[in-house]
């Protein structure tokens, strides 16, 4: 049996309401949904007493009544895809013991990630390309995987994250070193995204956000406080293989040159 035959996708949809009286019903499979927005929404089949605050993650499965309502006229963006097969059902068994107590409701920090997944599995279902559908099944576990990261990502315990904090650590001492990247998701056996996700969740910034800072803030120094060296000797001290290329970084971030910073310091310098 071919790896992907033990999940059909039954629908991948999205919805943007605002309304007090009717329900969204996304099915009666196995499946997860991504509601966004401000204010609550009422899921059918609970307490009517039970207001769930948006965003959250939810997830679908047989029996749980898969119907929202807005709550005094919140609007809700509801995003989601039902599939079929015994691979769903784990899917979806896998994610229970993260729900709210009572609820079908996942909280996490973020969903932006999620909800670029969907929006790549909606377009590559309504196109129906059927030699592309073991596609959807490959975005299904990128979903689930992407869960684990964000629920994992709380805590930042994963060994991921004591390496990046490590290489934070000596990049912002020595950003002048020139670093492979993929190589460091090699051999950390993550993909070069994770990596790049996990990075940005640990700094904030992106990868290249981070490198730029921490090289402006020591270009900016050896400048300022170096009048013994030549700006070509700073310019090989933070790493650029041309002054011009320096220049224009330097130009790029401040507004000035190099020369110009020189003669110039900060008062804070």
């Amino acid at each position: 049996m071919n790896y992907f035959d033990d999940i059909s996708f039954v629908h991948v949809s999205e919805a943007l309401l605002a309304k007090d009286s009717d329900f969204d019903n996304v099915g009666n499979e196995w499946g997860f949904g991504i509601m966004t927005g401000e204010g609550c929404v009422k899921k059918r089949g609970l307490d009517p007493s039970i207001q769930l605050k948006m965003p959250f993650l939810y997830l679908v499965y047989p029996g749980n009544h898969s119907g929202w309502q807005s709550v005094n006229g919140a609007t809700r963006h509801n995003r989601w895809f039902v599939v079929r097969g015994p691979r769903a059902e784990r899917m979806v068994q896998a994610m229970m013991p993260f729900r709210k107590e009572g609820t079908p409701v996942i909280y996490l920090d973020n969903y932006q990630d999620l909800i670029l997944i969907h929006r790549r599995m909606k377009h590559l279902y309504q196109c129906s390309i059927p030699s592309r559908s073991y596609q959807l099944a490959r975005y299904a576990e990128e979903f689930i995987a992407t869960i684990y990261d964000l629920l994992n990502m709380k805590g930042k315990d994963l060994p991921i994250f004591r390496y990046i904090s490590n290489l934070v650590e000596k990049l912002s001492l020595h950003p002048e070193y020139s670093c492979d990247f993929y190589r460091m998701a090699k051999e950390n056996h993550v993909s070069y995204d994770y990596f790049r996700r996990c990075f940005k969740e640990y700094t904030g910034l992106t990868i290249r956000e981070f490198m730029n800072r921490k090289r402006l803030e020591y270009a900016l120094r050896l400048l300022e406080n170096s009048s013994g060296s030549s700006i070509k000797e700073i310019t090989d001290q933070c790493g650029f293989p041309r002054q011009a290329e320096f220049a224009r970084f330097i130009k790029l971030h401040t507004g000035m040159t190099p020369s110009e910073i020189r003669k110039h310091p900060r008062a804070d310098a």
